[in-house]
């Protein structure tokens, strides 16, 4: 349950998120390629639109988070936060966005807010 993370909107769709094993790779593959997410429904990412599909995300530097398609091509990359507040940090997780306006993807304290 630490490296993984789901959320189901009211309409039963469904977007996952899960770690991925990238020891052994380079800095600049690692930080691209963090988890998979998978999404049944376009989404809202950052504010920008991502179509239905499978990707792998990552936070990287200066407070960004990229979406990748599975060819490694960047799709999007919106701006990050940070939680200074938020309780037992762990490596990945889904929780829903503070108001209920969709969701956050954390790893550790960054996230990245989703929405239908």
């Amino acid at each position: 349950m630490r490296n993984s993370g789901r959320a189901k909107f009211v309409d039963g769709s469904y977007v996952l998120a899960a770690l991925v094993d990238t020891s052994g790779y380079s800095t600049a593959v690692t930080s691209k390629h963090q988890a998979y997410f998978i999404t049944d429904v376009p989404l809202k990412v950052g504010g920008e639109n991502l179509p239905t599909g499978v990707y792998s995300v990552g936070f990287i530097a200066d407070n960004k988070f990229v979406v990748c398609d599975v060819g490694g091509h960047d799709v999007l990359t919106v701006a990050s936060g940070e939680d200074a507040d938020l309780r037992r940090p762990v490596p990945l997780q889904v929780t829903v966005a503070p108001g209920g306006a969709g969701f956050r993807l954390y790893a550790g304290r960054k996230y990245v807010t989703f929405s239908r």
